[in-house]
């Protein structure tokens, strides 16, 4: 086997085994996206159930319905969290209003909220859905609060900017 040869072996056989690297990195982050993907209602469901048990423990009357699609028109691009249809307090399905639930990061820990909405689109209430986000509220600065409480009506059109 000539010089020639034995470098173009070389040269190829770095490149098969960049190939099965990424080959694996690219079907491990495939097979991650799919799980991530495929379970989005399960997750959706489970976290509503959750959300509920919580109202419920705290002697809330609303609960949260179904999951629903950011109301804004900028879809996909405000807080990251979920939007929630509301259920009145009689368990039926035909009250207006929703719910946004975002975390926000609270003395190193994340603490969870949900901030319902009137019919007008406008935060009637934060509510926290932790301990640690109950004793974090009176802390969380009013300012802040705020900011959030605007980009949350911003996402349904009633609010303003961010």
């Amino acid at each position: 086997m000539s010089d020639a040869e034995k470098r173009k072996k070389r040269f190829f056989s770095g490149f098969t085994d960049a190939a099965v690297f990424l080959g694996w990195a690219a079907g491990l982050f495939l097979a991650g996206f799919l799980l991530w993907s495929l379970t989005q209602s399960v997750r959706d469901r489970s976290f509503l159930r959750t959300v509920n048990r919580v109202l419920i423990q705290r002697g809330e009357t609303r609960r949260l319905r179904a999951p629903l699609p950011p109301p804004g028109q900028r879809r996909g691009a405000g807080l990251p969290g979920t939007w929630y249809s509301l259920a009145d307090s009689a368990g039926s399905a035909d009250s207006d209003g929703a719910a946004f639930v975002f975390s926000v990061m609270g003395e190193g820990i994340m603490t969870p909220y949900a901030a319902f909405l009137g019919p007008g689109g406008k935060v009637d209430e934060i509510v926290p859905l932790s301990v640690h986000a109950e004793q974090f509220m009176p802390r969380f600065r009013k300012g802040l609060m705020e900011i959030f409480i605007r980009r949350i009506e911003a996402e349904t059109g009633t609010g303003g900017g961010t």
